[in-house]
């Protein structure tokens, strides 16, 4: 898509379709990020990609919605549709990004803790008899200069850390472009009282809340 240069570009419902669309597929481009991490910080290789992408993204993404919030298409029905629903993306994008930042920092310090001048070379615990990864590990252990049990700790939280932002990040992508289309070919696009008619992203959210402790 061709960003529009002006506000007034984003006046009718294709432009307006178009924006969520485009939205979308930079959220979902996130998934596939990559991004190179050293020996020492190996353990973060499962969110090191997402973790230093999705800044530029929402940096992208909050400019993109002042335009939108300044321009004439939000005075209609279809345009207020358009913004409520990017900005609940936009929202739940930078939460998702927060909390992955905190969840990478205690990884971080649990793993400085840990780690001592000897860490990587300790003979492996009894537990991991067996298992075929383990000559991998223990080297990437040795090149993070950690015990083998922090290493492992360290990258089973950074899965569980990428998992979570992962899940977050598809159903971003997955309700934006599902809103995109809403605005494109609905006959009827409008905010009200029924949650029914709702942008996909914003009735996902209130659910979420609802569930959430």
């Amino acid at each position: 898509m061709t960003e529009p240069t002006t506000a007034t570009a984003l006046s009718s419902r294709e432009d307006l379709g178009a924006l969520l669309a485009e939205a979308a597929g930079r959220v979902h481009d996130l998934l596939a990020a990559e991004h190179p991490v050293p020996a020492s910080r190996s353990y973060l290789l499962p969110v090191i990609g997402i973790l230093a992408h999705t800044p530029q993204v929402v940096g992208k993404l909050n400019k993109q919605l002042e335009r939108l919030a300044d321009a004439p298409g939000p005075t209609t029905p279809a345009g207020l549709f358009a913004l409520a629903s990017y900005a609940a993306g936009l929202g739940w994008l930078s939460e998702s990004l927060t909390d992955l930042t905190a969840a990478v920092e205690r990884i971080c310090d649990q793993a400085d803790t840990a780690a001592s001048a000897e860490a990587g070379t300790e003979e492996p615990a009894p537990q991991w008899d067996g298992v075929p990864e383990l000559p991998v590990l223990q080297a990437a252990a040795e090149a993070a200069n950690l015990p083998l049990d922090a290493y492992v700790q360290a990258l089973s939280e950074s899965l569980l850390a990428a998992e979570r932002i992962d899940e977050a990040c598809t159903e971003i992508a997955e309700s934006l472009a599902n809103d995109a289309a809403l605005v494109l070919t609905a006959a009827d696009v409008r905010l009200d009282e029924d949650p029914a008619g709702l942008p996909t992203l914003v009735r996902t959210l209130l659910a979420r809340m609802q569930v959430t402790p």
